[in-house]
């Protein structure tokens, strides 16, 4: 009897389940170039998780003067 190993457990098929529906990686395992075919970059579901992604708008904090 063979053994196999699990799918799940694999890398390349973890990697596959947090892809987009017509995604396409390109580039390394780090980053690099994502394409999206078709509109599933503009369905509501991606832009409301793109949308609170996002962070706060950029204010400068004011520096506390040592006193004394």
């Amino acid at each position: 009897m063979a053994t196999m190993t699990s799918v799940v457990t694999s890398s390349p098929a973890a990697a596959r389940q947090r892809m987009l529906a017509g995604e396409r990686r390109r580039g390394g395992a780090n980053g690099g170039h994502l394409r999206v075919a078709g509109d599933a970059a503009n369905l509501p579901e991606a832009r409301t998780a793109a949308n609170s992604n996002r962070t706060a708008t950029a204010t400068r904090k004011k520096r506390r003067r040592r006193s004394g």
